[in-house]
């Protein structure tokens, strides 16, 4: 009777250590939520004789492909949309642009699906005509 008792524990044990060890499938969203923000201490520039100096772009797909921002208004920029999720993909933006004042700093950030991966933050200090002359790059990788 010991013997019997004994089997059926260890059988018992066996099969809860198998199953404690049944590793848990992860299944990745197929489209990724991207979320762009850029923001500044000062507006920026809207001068039409000085809006030919921002030149700011921004990767929006899964093919990497680019889209030139020429509307900055106000202290900050956002951009938000979705695109399928692949492996090795490169999200990101930057570039140049002019702000109000002799001085200025931006912070950029990029969230995907509401976490955030990647920051950056410039300070600015090349004035130009009581503006400011800065520039934001910053970027992420899916792997």
């Amino acid at each position: 009777m010991k013997l019997k008792t004994l089997l059926i524990i260890i059988t018992l044990l066996s099969a809860s250590l198998l199953m404690s060890c049944k590793k848990e499938i992860v299944v990745e969203p197929s489209t990724l939520k991207v979320r762009y923000e850029l923001t500044t201490n000062s507006p920026f520039v809207t001068d039409p004789a000085y809006v030919s100096l921002n030149t700011f772009s921004f990767v929006k797909d899964a093919n990497m492909s680019e889209e030139t921002v020429t509307n900055l208004t106000g202290k900050s920029w956002i951009k938000e949309f979705s695109i399928e999720n692949k492996r090795n993909i490169i999200l990101g933006f930057g570039g140049n642009f002019l702000l109000q004042g002799i001085s200025g700093t931006c912070n950029a950030k990029i969230y995907v699906n509401g976490v955030l991966k990647a920051e950056n933050n410039q300070s600015a200090s090349i004035p130009i005509s009581g503006m400011t002359s800065t520039g934001v790059s910053i970027q992420w990788a899916n792997q």
